[in-house]
């Protein structure tokens, strides 16, 4: 969809810019039904709770309590029998999740659209949605199909649903490439279940309900079956020998008494007598106590475990992967470097504390906004410069909003009975667009050199993975002399990007410590998880990082050749994340994955061990 122009698609889709006739949406919506996620043909808990008496253990345990029953030992029986259905019924529960995880991405999707039918635009439900409409988007929408944008102005999407990532994306619908891409690379394209953070757009409907990228995750949520942990596959093995090993036994016994001329009712009573003695009928009670005790100790440290077994898993895990966003970060874009000529900051502070759209919300006790203008204001909070109280000495009284094409922003204040601009950009267009620059105080020409300075500190600033945001200003008496974003004073530059968490490396470390292998999966570039990677310890020049893009290139043989030699993994798609696991589990290592999106969904079902993050987890990847 996203190599081919708009004018081939409506062509192919049959549609154009005034959108599907009534009749035509309603022929299609028959042919290929709604625009939601299906439902999983569900079987009754009976029968799901009935499929778990098939374990060996379990047979073991009820053939136990029949005996118990047959010489009388009640109380033993009734305990046994009860231990049985516990068991049985936990497990129900842990197999109802998957449906669970589906009802959850059914939430993130919009209930009504904006679409243009018969030249006109109508609210319709997004259920009733198909390939070919025309759709159109504001801030705050939750966008309610996949598809390629039309038109945009300045238009950018939070994408986390489907990358982890939650910086949102500059769309551009001229965007056209020959080359095979990861999502987050999709400029031309808008996707099921994302939001729109700015701006607006129209869009051609491509895919709906299970053909949507989200219906993807659906899919291999449904699909995934959760592993057997190693706890319950050496109980099952223990179970088989033991059950051999009684029959063998009893059934020995048995038989040399019927030879010796004993009685058969003896006989039998006595082989009964043995083989319930033999039976382990605690074996599963004290298992369960030892993982409770377990379970308990974890709830201290703020965990909370949703299947038993996996207490053991834990402790089991031989490799770990993880996401970036939100798991090894904080998921909060923060100043880390600030580069200006001489040493007073105090215009670059302002100045991008002004030209802000990030907002104070009383009630949640922290700024709202683009996580970019969120991270400025806070620096500028840091340092005792509050936006309210500046906003209130130099109101704005006009501005240029943010535009992809210029890649600037421009806020104009009053400043006392004079008014002062204010720029803010990528520094490639704000410093072809300034003259002049900003010294301790002292405008003077821009020289070369300056010039020269600056675009050094910006190249190291890019290679460090940090977001660089460049501020320029202008001031006059004459309000008609601003806002034309020329003969600019350049002022200085930031570097921003979202930090480890303060314990990340040291966690790394004991884990590598302990045997453990950390792997990073992101769905973040490859430079930026290259240096989160490093700096947390999980990458150094002896391992590998490669992207989705490599990794689709590789068969599964050359995958599990090399992936003990990959420690990074970045642009990747929820697909890659299971194909990864997969490739750590061929290789006999027991794979715990941790994660907090619904991107993440699958990888945590597939993984011998799930491991999501409570407080900023989707409900989808708990």
């Amino acid at each position: 969809m996203y190599r081919q122009d708009i004018d081939y698609r409506f062509e192919a889709m049959q549609s154009s810019k005034t959108g599907l006739t009534t009749e035509e949406a309603a022929k299609r919506l028959k042919e290929l039904g709604p625009n939601e996620l299906a439902e999983e043909d569900r079987e009754s808990i009976l029968v799901t709770f009935l499929k778990h008496f098939k374990d060996v253990m379990i047979l073991v345990l009820i053939a136990a309590a029949i005996f118990s029953f047959v010489l009388h030992e009640y109380i033993d029986g009734i305990i046994i029998l009860v231990i049985v259905v516990i068991n049985a019924a936990i497990s129900t529960f842990q197999a109802r999740k998957a449906q669970n995880a589906i009802d959850s991405l059914r939430q993130m999707s919009s209930p009504d659209s904006i679409v243009i039918r018969d030249g006109h635009k109508r609210i319709v439900s997004s259920r009733e949605l198909v390939p070919g409409d025309v759709v159109l988007l504001e801030t705050g929408n939750i966008i309610p199909a996949d598809g390629r944008l039309i038109s945009s102005t300045n238009l950018q999407v939070e994408e986390s649903a489907l990358t982890g990532e939650s910086m949102p994306v500059e769309k551009d619908e001229t965007f056209v490439t020959e080359e095979n891409i990861p999502i987050g690379d999709r400029k031309n394209m808008v996707f099921s279940s994302t939001i729109v953070t700015y701006g607006r757009g129209m869009f051609l409907v491509t895919n709906t309900g299970m053909d949507s990228e989200i219906g993807k995750i659906a899919f291999m949520i449904l699909q995934e079956e959760s592993r057997v942990t190693p706890l319950q596959r050496r109980l099952d093995k223990v179970g088989k020998i033991l059950a051999g090993l009684v029959l063998v036994i009893a059934g020995g016994i048995f038989a040399l008494g019927m030879l010796q001329g004993n009685p058969l009712s003896d006989m039998l009573m006595t082989a009964i007598s043995i083989a319930v003695a033999a039976i382990p009928e605690g074996l599963p009670a004290v298992v369960t106590i030892v993982l409770a005790l377990g379970v308990q100790r974890l709830s201290k440290k703020r965990a909370v475990i949703r299947h038993l077994p996996a207490v053991e898993t834990l402790g089991s895990a031989s490799v770990i992967c993880t996401d970036k966003t939100g798991t090894l970060t904080q998921n909060k874009m923060q100043v880390k470097k600030a580069f200006l000529l001489g040493d007073d900051q105090t215009t670059l502070i302002k100045g991008f504390a002004l030209n802000n759209d990030a907002e104070y919300d009383q009630e949640e006790d922290r700024y709202m906004g683009d996580p970019t203008e969120t991270a400025l204001v806070q620096f500028a909070d840091s340092l005792d410069y509050k936006k309210n109280d500046l906003a209130n000495e130099y109101p704005r009284i006009d501005e240029i909003p943010f535009d992809s094409s210029r890649k600037m922003m421009t806020t104009l204040h009053q400043n006392g009975d004079s008014f002062i601009q204010y720029t803010k950009g990528s520094t490639e267009e704000i410093l072809n667009r300034s003259s002049r620059i900003l010294v301790d105080g002292e405008v003077r020409p821009i020289t070369t050199e300056d010039r020269h300075l600056i675009q050094e500190r910006t190249e190291a600033y890019a290679n460090e993975a940090l977001r660089i945001l460049s501020l320029a200003y202008n001031q006059s008496d004459d309000r008609a002399d601003l806002l034309k974003e020329e003969d600019l004073i350049f002022v200085g530059l930031l570097g921003m990007n979202d930090p480890p968490r303060d314990t990340t490396a040291e966690s790394i470390r004991l884990a590598k410590m302990a045997g453990i292998t950390p792997v990073m999966i992101t769905g973040d570039h490859l430079v930026t998880a290259m240096a989160i990677a490093k700096e947390v310890g999980i990458y150094d020049e002896s391992n590998r990082a490669i992207t989705g893009r490599e990794l689709e290139a590789m068969n599964d043989d050359a995958l599990n050749e090399s992936i003990e030699d990959i420690r990074v993994y970045a642009r990747v798609a929820p697909e890659h994340k299971v194909r990864i696991v997969e490739a750590w589990q061929n290789k006999g290592h027991i794979v715990a994955m941790t994660g907090d999106g619904v991107n993440d969904a699958p990888a945590l079902k597939n993984a011998d061990i799930g491991v999501a993050m409570g407080v900023v987890g989707t409900d989808v990847s708990r």
